[in-house]
């Protein structure tokens, strides 16, 4: 797997994207796009922890155009994020 991009979180923890990701991001959300998904990182509205997996967090940005957040996963291991997968939705999970 190969890198497409690699960016720091608020935390000053490396979060990645590799290229398969990317590859299952854009075949079922055609929508997303690079640019989208890293300021959805840099600069989220809200971050929100998963209910069950403390190390997988939803981090989500609002888009006036389509009228909704683009939601980005990131699971973290040793320190690290990778981005498991994002898409649009109207809704922030509760």
């Amino acid at each position: 797997m190969v890198r497409i991009f690699e960016i720091k979180d608020k935390d000053n923890k490396i979060i990645y994207l590799t290229d398969e990701q990317w590859k299952h991001i854009t075949t079922r959300h055609s929508d997303v796009n690079i640019e989208g998904v890293k300021e959805t990182v840099l600069n989220p509205l809200i971050i929100k922890q998963d209910k069950i997996d403390r190390f997988l967090l939803y981090y989500y940005r609002f888009n006036k155009l389509k009228r909704s957040y683009l939601m980005v996963a990131v699971k973290y291991l040793n320190d690290e994020g990778f981005i498991i997968t994002g898409f649009y939705t109207r809704h922030i999970r509760k």
